[in-house]
């Protein structure tokens, strides 16, 4: 490779080493592995020089070289080597050469993702492959079975580490999940009691204590508990109180369902109104923990009614020209000589559906009623006149043997 130092016709100093003539050795130095020579070349010859050379060389994402310069000669050859986290795949050069038409000669990728060694499968867990890989820069994601609990890095990463690749952190393992006995409550007790631990899905059952008052405990929350996922109960314990709530009486109405005499914890109750009462709230309520009715308790409130007016049956005579007094408008006692505006009256109710059936069922039984009578009174005529009949033959015939 030439080095131009000065314009035409001045020196010029390889540092690649002597060729032929006219390039001679400068002093008396040898030519070893490199020579400095110097020559007057003119300034075409120097720019033939800086032309006929390689670039430099290409790169890669997987393998790089040290050896980078701004050109090199025909039969120049460069090495690359592997990137960290690659290794190198056999068969593939790792090698180029710059030809004599000035270009680097065909070198492909010849380096690969290392891989990280084969994570081992945790006892009660499983490994998932996150890239369906375990190459450098993959990552892998631990998961436990159900019942236990993964303890350590859920998901791992495929980095270097030296000259090499090992994953981020150290395994994770599964433990069992496990529960505190639950807490104990006044006036109470839970079943399985005793135990240091309690396992995942586990199940205690809360009771309140029996009692010879008639006042008895009511447990208030939930009865069952079960040791969950993550090492809790699945609720607060509950409480055995005394709950008791006040007769439901109600004016005008009555209960159809939950009779009783005494109303504890979550004792319900129905009502409904007597006649010509409307029932205003829920006709349903329940005995809650603070011994009320929820919802309150409902009332029962009249029908109301609006009176209708009947016209007036009484004849009254009147003079010619004068206006019947039925037909006289009346006159505002607050604002005379102003007139109300006539109402029609109310329409008359429609007969119920009860009320019909009923008209119906009299109606068929008085046609019954007639039709048997007729039955009766033609079988006694039919009768009477096959009486009448066998009397005239009687008759008849007694005139016939008198005559004889």
């Amino acid at each position: 490779m030439g080095r131009v130092t000065s314009p035409s016709n001045q020196e010029v100093t390889s540092t690649v080493g002597c060729v032929t003539s006219p390039w001679k050795p400068s002093s008396k130095s040898f030519c070893s592995k490199q020579w400095v020579c110097t020559h007057k070349i003119g300034l075409g010859e120097k720019m033939r020089l800086f032309w006929d050379s390689c670039g430099p060389p290409p790169r890669f994402s997987t393998m790089k070289t040290d050896d980078i310069q701004e050109s090199y000669s025909p039969g120049d050859e460069v090495v690359y080597k592997c990137r960290l986290g690659f290794r190198h795949i056999l068969n593939l050069p790792l090698m180029t050469v710059c030809q004599e038409d000035n270009t680097w000669g065909f070198l492909q990728e010849a380096c690969e993702r290392k891989l990280c060694r084969h994570p081992a499968e945790p006892m009660n867990g499983m490994v998932n492959a996150l890239n369906e890989t375990f190459e450098f820069g993959s990552q892998i994601e631990y998961v436990c079975n159900e019942g236990f609990r993964l303890i350590g890095t859920k998901i791992l990463h495929c980095e270097i580490s030296g000259n090499t690749v090992e994953w981020s952190d150290s395994p994770p393992h599964c433990d069992k999940i496990l529960c505190l006995p639950p807490a104990r409550i006044e006036n109470g007790h839970y079943t399985n009691s005793g135990k240091d631990t309690y396992e995942y899905n586990e199940v205690v059952t809360y009771s309140c204590n029996p009692v010879s008052s008639p006042d008895k405990y009511s447990l208030i929350g939930n009865s069952q508990l079960i040791c969950t996922d993550t090492g809790e109960w699945s609720s607060s314990p509950p409480k055995c109180e005394v709950v008791k709530c006040v007769y439901p009486k109600v004016p005008n109405g009555k209960l159809t369902s939950g009779f009783g005499t005494t109303f504890l914890y979550k004792a319900t109750v129905t009502f409904e109104c007597e006649k010509n009462f409307n029932l205003q709230g829920s006709s349903r309520v329940t005995c809650e923990a603070n011994s009320k009715w929820n919802p309150p308790l409902p009332e029962c409130v009249p029908v109301s009614t609006t009176p209708v007016s009947t016209p007036s049956s009484t004849k009254t005579s009147t003079l010619p020209g004068s206006v019947p007094p039925s037909h006289k408008p009346p006159v505002s006692t607050e604002h005379p000589g102003v007139f109300p505006v006539p109402t029609e009256p109310p329409s008359s109710k429609p007969l119920g559906a009860g009320l019909i059936a009923v008209i119906v069922i009299i109606i068929l039984v008085g046609i019954t009623i007639i039709v048997i009578l007729l039955y009766i009174l033609l079988r006694k005529r039919k009768r009477g006149n096959r009486e009448i009949k066998a009397e005239y033959t009687t008759c008849q015939n007694k005139s016939t043997t008198s005559g004889e």
